[in-house]
C-alpha cells in the first residue's frame, strides 16, 4: 500500500514537472514569436531604438523583398545597430536581417560594391539594386576645443530608411545647385537632408552650359554674392515660365543685382533695404539682435517643426516685401516673420544698431512661399533672406532646427507626398537654446534672486536666535 502511495505521488510530481516543462516552452515559442519592441521595450534615455511613423510607413509600404546584410565579423557587432536592426525586421515580412562575416565570406562585399567597407557598414538590397550605408555615416561627434570629440548623435534610423526608399522608389527627382557667383558652399548636414529624402544634388553651372537640364526638379541657389548674367537671367526666367522651381537664400549684397531682382519679380517679390533688427529680446540670439529666433507659421510645411517647439536661427536677414496681393495666379504664405518690434537699419554702414531716421519698421517675412499658377504651368519659389540658413555652426545651435525646415522645404519644392527624412537621434547632449530675455531672467534669478533668498533666510533665523536667548 505504501509503495502504491509513493508511486503515486512520483507519477504526480512527475507529470506537474512536465506540465510545467511544457508551459515554459510554449511561452518561451510566444515570447519569442512576440516583436522586439514589446519583449524589449526601448529604455534608451534618446529612444534610439524608437521607430518613428516615418519609418513604419515606409516599411509598410514596400512590395518586394529587401535584405539587409550587417557587415561585422563575429563578436564584433555593433550591439546598438543589432537591436534598431531587430525593430526593422519586425514591420514586414518583405524585410529581412542577415548577418555576414567579412572573414568567412570575404569576397561577399565585392558583388555588391568596388569601394572598401568597414565593419558594422550595412548594404541595403533587392536583389537588383543595392545601396551601402557605412558604419561612418551612423554617427554624429561633437569635437572640444581640446581637440576631444563624444558621439553626439545616432542617424541609424534615417540611414537605414532612406536607404528602404531608395530601393521602392522608381522614379527620383534631381535638385541642381547654381554656381558661378561665389555662391555658399551647402553644408554636409543640408546635402544629407537632400540625399535622405532620396533626391539626387547635382551642380550646375549655366555660364559653362549654357541651358537648363530637363530634369532639373529645382534649382538651389544660396546665397549668391554676385549678380546673375544677363544670359543666366534669360534662361532662369524661361524655366519658371515652363514650370521649374526655385530654392533661393539670398545674403546681403552691397552691390546692386538687378538681374537677381528680375527673378524675385517672376514671383511679385522684392527685398526690403538694409538689414533688419531684431527689437524684441524674446526673439533674438543672446547680445546680437540680428541674428534672429524668428516666429515660425503655422502650415504644412512647419507642422512638426511647431509640435516639437523646434527653434530656427537667421543671422542678418534682409525683410521680404510680397507686391502680388491682387495677383489670383499668386499664392504668397509667410514661413518666417519678426516681430512688430523689428527695424530694417536702411543704413548698413551706420556706427550704431539703435533705431534711426529712415530705418524701416516692422514686422518683417524672413522666409516665404510662392506658388505661381497660370492654370498651364505652375511654379513654386523658397525665399529665405538669411545666410547663415545652410551654415552648419548656426545650425547647431538650434540642435537643427535649421535643418529640419531646410528639408522640409526641399520636400515641398519637389512635389514628394513623402518625407522620408528621418532626423538623428542626439544622444545625451540636447542644446538649451534661450533667447536673450530668457538669458536676462536667469541670469537675475541665479545671480541676484537666489543670492538674496539665501541672505534673507540667514538674517531671519539669526534674528529668531537672539530673541530665543
Amino acid at each position: 500500500m505504501k509503495d502504491h502511495k509513493k508511486l503515486k505521488n512520483g507519477s504526480y510530481t512527475v507529470l506537474v514537472s512536465v506540465l510545467t516543462v511544457a508551459v515554459l516552452v510554449i511561452i518561451n515559442l510566444i515570447v519569442r514569436a512576440l516583436p522586439v519592441s514589446m519583449t524589449q521595450p526601448d529604455m534608451s534615455r534618446d529612444g534610439l531604438y524608437s521607430l518613428t511613423q516615418t519609418t513604419k510607413d515606409t516599411v509598410s509600404a514596400l512590395e518586394k523583398d529587401i535584405t539587409i546584410y550587417l557587415i561585422a565579423s563575429e563578436g564584433n557587432e555593433d550591439s546598438t545597430l543589432v537591436n534598431l536592426l531587430d525593430r526593422y525586421e519586425d514591420l514586414s515580412d518583405h524585410l529581412h536581417v542577415e548577418t555576414v562575416d567579412p572573414v568567412q565570406s570575404p569576397t561577399f562585399v565585392s558583388q555588391y560594391t568596388s569601394d572598401s567597407v568597414s565593419e558594422n557598414s550595412m548594404i541595403v538590397t533587392d536583389g537588383e539594386t543595392s545601396r551601402v550605408v557605412s558604419y561612418s555615416d551612423l554617427y554624429e561627434y561633437s569635437y572640444s576645443d581640446y581637440y576631444t570629440y563624444q558621439v553626439s548623435g545616432f542617424d541609424g534610423e534615417g540611414q537605414l530608411t532612406s536607404a528602404i526608399a531608395y530601393l521602392n522608389s522608381d522614379d527620383r527627382s534631381k535638385i541642381y545647385t547654381l554656381e558661378g557667383h561665389s555662391e555658399s558652399e551647402l553644408s554636409d548636414v543640408m546635402t544629407d537632408q537632400i540625399t535622405k529624402n532620396n533626391l539626387d544634388i547635382e551642380t550646375l553651372n549655366l555660364i559653362q552650359t549654357v541651358e537648363i537640364p530637363e530634369d532639373a526638379s529645382a534649382i538651389l541657389i544660396n546665397c549668391p554674392q554676385k549678380d546673375l548674367t544677363d544670359a543666366e537671367t534669360e534662361l532662369l526666367t524661361e524655366y519658371v515660365n515652363n514650370g521649374g522651381n526655385l530654392y533661393l537664400i539670398i545674403s546681403y549684397m552691397t552691390e546692386e543685382h538687378p538681374n537677381l531682382d528680375s527673378i524675385l519679380a517672376l514671383y511679385s517679390v522684392e527685398l526690403e533695404d538694409g538689414i533688419i533688427v531684431e527689437g524684441d529680446s524674446s526673439m533674438y540670439y543672446p547680445g546680437y539682435p540680428t541674428y534672429l529666433f524668428p516666429n515660425i507659421s503655422s502650415s504644412d510645411l512647419t507642422s512638426d517643426m511647431l509640435s516639437s517647439g523646434e527653434f530656427v536661427l537667421l543671422p542678418v536677414s534682409q525683410g521680404i516685401v510680397f507686391n502680388g496681393e491682387d495677383d489670383a495666379e499668386l499664392t504668397y504664405d509667410t514661413i518666417l516673420s519678426t516681430s512688430s518690434d523689428a527695424y530694417s537699419k536702411a543704413d548698413v554702414t551706420s556706427q550704431t544698431i539703435e533705431k534711426e531716421e529712415g530705418d524701416i519698421d516692422g514686422p518683417f517675412d524672413v522666409a516665404a512661399t510662392i506658388e505661381k499658377d497660370d492654370g498651364e504651368t505652375a511654379s513654386k519659389l523658397f525665399l529665405c533672406t538669411s545666410a547663415g540658413f545652410t551654415d552648419e555652426t548656426v545650425n547647431e545651435v538650434v540642435a537643427g532646427g535649421n535643418a529640419a525646415l531646410f528639408a522640409n522645404g526641399v520636400t515641398w519644392m519637389v512635389g514628394e507626398s513623402d518625407n522620408t527624412a528621418v532626423a538623428v537621434k542626439s544622444i545625451s547632449n540636447n542644446t538649451l537654446t534661450l533667447t536673450s530675455a530668457q538669458l536676462n531672467l536667469w541670469v537675475s534669478v541665479v545671480i541676484i534672486i537666489i543670492p538674496a533668498a539665501i541672505l534673507i533666510t540667514g538674517i531671519v533665523v539669526c534674528v529668531r536666535r537672539r530673541k530665543k536667548r
